[in-house]
């Protein structure tokens, strides 16, 4: 199954006590980089989270988001956050500084930010914290991962029609090819003929050498091998390991093969499908950098 490296996630779970919500988002990378911001609170759990997400995400680059209020009855049960109280103040006077107004943060709004308060006894939530958080991270999982199977098939069908594209190129290709066989290898003994001027080289011998630079300029097996490339490539829309970098690597062989195809034709028709065909495999190697 093809899978997309972009996906979003998010979850929300609430107790009495707290409430937790956590936002995952996903996009392109080489390898897997799990990057995690989250109240200081939950640091100790990021390597286990970590392992968490590796179990199902096995490349891309994921940015792991988590909000923790305390929706504790009991005020008096509550302290506050000095350091994030600061940094609230000062961010508001940097944005009225920035944007030349005279509004500063009301005393009010700072109450209604609930993440400035903490409990005074916070290892008493900690395991109902944990829980939370791991059943948040588990659900955002599932969300993303069900985002890049949807996303996945969108790209899936992208590259089938392009595939099927390049079938049809191909065939056009060879047709000319087979074509102009004749007459090539015809315009290749003339041109011998001309440019060599010996009266002892006898007409099977100039036979010969058309013959060896017909063959040089034979399209045939690049052909044949770039058709291989296709029909190993539709394999691997159903296969679940390494999808892109295979795709990717397969990608650069079926170039290979336009290339030399281009470097051999002297049919400005062939010359002319060669560039379509090079259109088509940049897209297709676009699309594919976004393929787990």
């Amino acid at each position: 199954m093809v899978k997309s490296m972009t996906g979003y996630g998010k979850a929300t779970i609430s107790s009495e006590n707290v409430e937790l919500s956590v936002e995952m988002k996903s996009v392109n990378g080489r390898y897997l980089d799990i990057n995690p911001k989250t109240p200081r609170i939950l640091n100790s759990f990021d390597d286990e989270i970590n392992k968490q997400i590796k179990l199902s995400c096995e490349r891309g680059r994921i940015s792991l988001n988590c909000t923790v209020n305390y929706l504790l009855k009991d005020s008096s049960s509550l302290t506050i956050d000095m350091n994030k109280l600061h940094q609230y103040i000062k961010i508001s006077k940097l944005i009225s500084n920035e944007l030349g107004l005279d509004d500063s943060v009301s005393i009010d709004q700072l109450m209604r930010t609930q993440d400035i308060f903490i409990p005074e006894d916070k290892e008493k939530y900690m395991e109902e914290i944990k829980t939370m958080y791991f059943k948040a991270v588990s659900e955002a999982i599932s969300q993303l991962i069900s985002q890049r199977q949807k996303e996945g098939e969108h790209l899936r069908q992208d590259l089938v029609k392009r595939l099927e594209t390049l079938g049809i190129i191909l065939g056009d290709v060879e047709s000319i090819s087979t074509l102009y066989r004749e007459k090539d290898f015809k315009n290749y003994k003339s041109k011998i003929s001309e440019l060599i001027e010996d009266p002892l080289l006898d007409d099977a011998r100039i036979i010969q050498e058309a013959a060896i630079l017909s063959e040089k300029k034979d399209i045939s097996e690049e052909i044949v091998r770039f058709r291989s490339h296709m029909k190993l490539y539709k394999s691997y829309f159903d296969d679940s390991q390494n999808t892109g970098r295979k795709m990717n690597f397969l990608l650069q062989e079926m170039l290979r093969e336009v290339n030399t195809i281009g470097s051999k034709t002297d049919q400005i028709e062939i010359s002319h499908l060669v560039v379509q065909m090079k259109d088509e495999l940049e897209k297709m190697r676009e699309q594919v950098q976004n393929i787990l």
